[in-house]
């Protein structure tokens, strides 16, 4: 029973201490004031002590008026008190104020209430998904593993990373070995429906996209299986200078594969997309480890294969130690015939360097 009186007393105490603090003050300035000015000549002392204790009271009003409208604006400040609950009574209870003053300031508290609250929920749900044993467990949280609402609830910069971790941790544990089909066809469907998301916008999107999220879902997605490759080629279509690819995005995966292995052959600008260019890599990679030799040569017959040897050439952030699978394959038997071809394109790259010191023209596994 006596708890449910600690926080009014409280109240009337901070109140007490706040008014007798106050009339002492303004009690002591106003003595000191009348006190000068009883004397015939000006007394410099006590006038000099007025003003210092009329600008430090002034101060003092000052920092209290900010850490009250602090208050005020949101709701977990560490200035909370009574007077600044008692304003956002009367705030609530004026009508005009509710829709004037009070609906800027609900702005800002709706940031920092619902847009905090929710992007450290999703970042504690996927960090405790990540750390999950239990198949069966997992099975009923996986359908509340929304992508969509990673981007729309995206965390702040100074967090972002450790958010992208956990997510990456959630999303490895989700399509591990032991995990039924159907969750895994579940995570699926979610990277559907972020695709679908973005194009049913009507526009880029692109300030939802962070790189570092972009690079997360590729890996993940882009080796489970190659149907997931154009969503994840519109995905890194919405970064910026990377409006090329939107077109790629709407082919079938037989045809937008060998299409981003060629995403370097062009003049312009290109933006970020390293991670989508090495996951093409690997997919025609596992083809060859795999001994399926003819499914990749079907994999690369729609383009010319002297083109992704140029993108090769170009696209100075991989070794060739990386590519030279795949370009000993394309090569093999023609080798005379893409060294013609090449030679005018080599011949104007000679500020090529590769990333371990030698000219991409030497480092050509042919």
């Amino acid at each position: 029973m006596a708890e449910r009186w600690i926080q009014p007393l409280f109240g009337l105490l901070s109140w007490s201490l706040q008014i007798c603090i106050a009339s002492f003050i303004f009690a002591f300035l106003y003595q000191i004031r009348n006190l000068s000015l009883s004397f015939n000549e000006d007394a410099v002392i006590l006038s000099a002590t007025w003003k210092i204790g009329v600008v430090l009271t002034g101060c003092i009003v000052g920092a209290i008026q900010s850490t009250t409208f602090h208050a005020v604006l949101r709701v977990s400040s560490p200035f909370e008190g009574p007077l600044s609950q008692a304003i956002r009574r009367l705030l609530a209870r004026d009508k005009t104020v509710k829709d004037g003053i009070w609906a800027v300031t609900n702005g800002f508290m709706f940031h920092e209430l619902y847009f905090d609250t929710k992007s450290r929920a999703l970042d504690l749900f996927a960090r405790l998904v990540g750390e999950t044993g239990s198949p069966d467990l997992l099975d009923r949280a996986v359908p509340l593993l929304a992508f969509s609402e990673w981007m729309v609830w995206i965390p702040p910069r100074q967090t972002l990373q450790l958010s992208v971790e956990n997510l990456k941790n959630a999303c490895v544990r989700l399509l591990a070995s032991d995990i039924s089909i159907r969750v895994k066809a579940t995570m699926e469907g979610q990277l559907s429906r972020l695709v679908a998301r973005f194009k049913g916008k009507g526009d880029d999107g692109g300030w939802l996209i962070r790189t570092s999220l972009l690079e997360m879902f590729i890996g993940q997605f882009g080796l489970l299986s190659p149907k997931h490759f154009p969503s994840l080629v519109y995905l890194t279509s919405i970064l910026d200078d990377n409006e090329d690819l939107l077109p790629q995005s709407e082919l079938p995966s037989e045809e937008c594969i060998p299409r981003v292995l060629c995403t370097f052959d062009q003049p312009q600008k290109l933006g970020e997309r390293g991670e989508l260019f090495y996951t093409a890599v690997k997919l025609c990679d596992l083809l060859l480890d795999d001994e399926k030799e003819d499914e990749a040569s079907q994999l690369l017959s729609p383009v010319d294969h002297s083109s992704i040897l140029r993108s090769f050439l170009a696209n100075i952030e991989w070794k060739w130690l990386f590519l030279s699978d795949i370009v000993r394959f394309i090569c093999r038997g023609r080798e005379a015939e893409f060294i013609a071809k090449l030679a005018s394109f080599i011949s104007d790259q000679v500020n090529i360097v590769r990333v371990d010191g030698f000219s991409s023209s030497n480092s050509l596994p042919i």
